[in-house]
């Protein structure tokens, strides 16, 4: 019987705590490069229970310069950005302003980039063709939980069931010299210098080291390398 009413109290609390915040103004941000998603996820934004304030910014580096009069409940972000990629801002936010509430938004990405996102902070990860319900997803991550929507789920489970594959060939010394200074966050030029070779020769290093690796971008790499042991 104590069990009963103790359970009854927690619902009828978290019951509440859903209903007042359908009637508090919800700060929504979008951080998206593609005018048409845009405009169809603000199109999502008024059909919700909620009040929405929404505010849009097409990259990071726009994000970062241009929001410090924005106070957001939850900011969206689109991981293939141009320049700055949507997990380093998450990243940088998630160290920053600990408080915001971020989630990754995308139309195809592989297992690495998902377990990269949520790694840097986003409490969710979600496909783009998936955000139907975006008011349930809302208010899932104000109210403390996380969102992934259920074609992302599906590939989650199928990485932890699937046994990673080891490369197909060993990475030469240079190369792992390459990766680690990559991986460290130096650029091209940087890396180049600290090893005393010119940025074409580290380029073909480093184009060598992806082919290995089986990956096409950055993250992917530095996610590659760590469950292969080449890095912490």
């Amino acid at each position: 019987m104590k069990i009963i009413i103790i359970q009854s109290i927690f619902l009828s609390q978290s019951q509440i705590y859903e209903t007042n915040m359908k009637h508090k103004k919800i700060f929504l941000g979008l951080v998206e490069n593609q005018s048409e998603f845009q405009t169809s996820f603000e199109i999502k934004t008024k059909e919700m229970d909620q009040e929405i304030q929404f505010f849009t910014w097409s990259t990071a580096e726009d994000y970062l310069e241009n929001s410090n009069q924005v106070k957001l409940d939850i900011l969206f972000v689109d991981i293939r950005l141009p320049k700055m990629d949507g997990i380093e801002l998450i990243r940088i936010l998630s160290e920053e302003n600990p408080n915001l509430k971020t989630a990754a938004l995308t139309v195809a990405d592989s297992e690495e980039t998902i377990f990269a996102a949520l790694r840097a902070g986003a409490l969710g990860y979600l496909l783009k063709s998936e955000l139907s319900d975006l008011n349930h997803i809302v208010t899932t991550i104000l109210t403390g939980g996380a969102m992934i929507t259920p074609t992302i789920a599906l590939r989650m489970i199928h990485a932890f069931r699937t046994p990673f594959e080891k490369p197909e060939f060993e990475l030469t010394n240079r190369e792992k010299q390459v990766l680690i200074e990559i991986a460290s966050g130096l650029s091209i030029h940087q890396a180049g210098l600290r090893l005393e070779i010119s940025d074409n020769t580290l380029n073909t290093h480093l184009k060598n080291v992806y082919r290995k690796l089986r990956v096409r971008n950055r993250v992917q790499l530095i996610e590659r390398a760590r469950k292969l042991g080449y890095i912490e």
